[in-house]
């Protein structure tokens, strides 16, 4: 089923394409446009919205948007065509411009195995290979959507940056021990306000997202990696093997091991 036109797909390096230059002059979008940041140091605007480029984002340009950027940076591209009438193109359409809520490990998986495949001399843009990474690509933007939504919301609105400052810390601080008194200190609120207020814009505890941001890096690393349990455990923030085994099976159903091995065969019959 061909879903979509691959126009142009590569890496791309500012230091190499425009070295000594500082910033991009504007241009509007022909086609849809999908980057996965690899480095750097500056910021990409598109419709004059901004965002840095941190490693591990994903930035979606649709057809007729504007876009420059603040240089450099590095990252891997795809650009490509979709009906007006497919489903897909509603999806793009209304995705936001920029995820950074996500499994990075899971874009960087697809954008890697898509390049491969297509720097092999059998590699076609509309094979059923490609096809499948698009769609691939195309459901995990579909899963990402609604909390990147929130999340650019949120950093629009005053009132809630301090919230999105105890979301970053939480993720970037996920293998410590994390108390709500220390996530209150980083928004500047006392933890009883703290607390009322994460809830309140986030509809739910912040132990609660914390969880949930946990058993999602355990689910990728032991699809992904060959770490042991306790490894998986100690990156996560349990405080041991056992509970976090308990914690994993309360949330998804499975243990940590029955959880790895179905994603293995799910692998092998892909």
């Amino acid at each position: 089923m061909r879903i979509c036109d691959i126009v142009k797909y590569g890496v791309f390096d500012s230091t190499a394409m425009f070295p000594g230059q500082k910033e991009t002059v504007v241009r509007t979008a022909a086609n849809f446009e999908i980057e996965y940041i690899l480095s750097g140091g500056g910021v990409s605007y598109i419709d004059y919205k901004s965002c840095a480029h941190v490693a591990d984002t994903v930035l979606l340009r649709k057809p007729q948007q504007k876009s420059y950027s603040i240089l450099p940076f590095r990252c891997l591209y795809i650009y490509f065509d979709v009906s007006e009438s497919s489903e897909f193109y509603s999806l793009l359409a209304n995705a936001p411009n920029f995820f950074q809520m996500i499994d990075s490990r899971k874009y960087k998986r697809s954008f890697e195995e898509l390049m491969e495949h297509l720097a092999k001399p059998e590699g076609d843009t509309s094979d059923e290979f490609v096809m499948a990474k698009m769609l691939e690509l195309f459901y995990y933007m579909k899963c990402d959507t609604p909390q990147n939504k929130q999340y650019l919301q949120m950093y629009a609105k005053p009132r809630t940056t301090p919230i999105v400052k105890a979301m970053d810390y939480m993720n970037e601080h996920m293998n410590e021990q994390i108390r709500v008194e220390t996530l209150a200190e980083v928004t500047g609120y006392s933890t009883n306000y703290f607390q009322d207020l994460f809830r309140k814009l986030t509809n739910e505890t912040p132990q609660k997202y914390l969880l949930r941001q946990r058993i999602g890096k355990a689910k990728q690393l032991l699809a992904d990696s060959e770490y042991s349990l306790s490894e998986i455990a100690q990156q996560c923030g349990f405080s041991s093997q056992s509970y976090f085994g308990a914690i994993f099976k309360k949330e998804t159903g499975y243990t940590p091991m029955q959880f790895r091995r179905r994603s293995f065969a799910r692998y092998m019959k892909a």
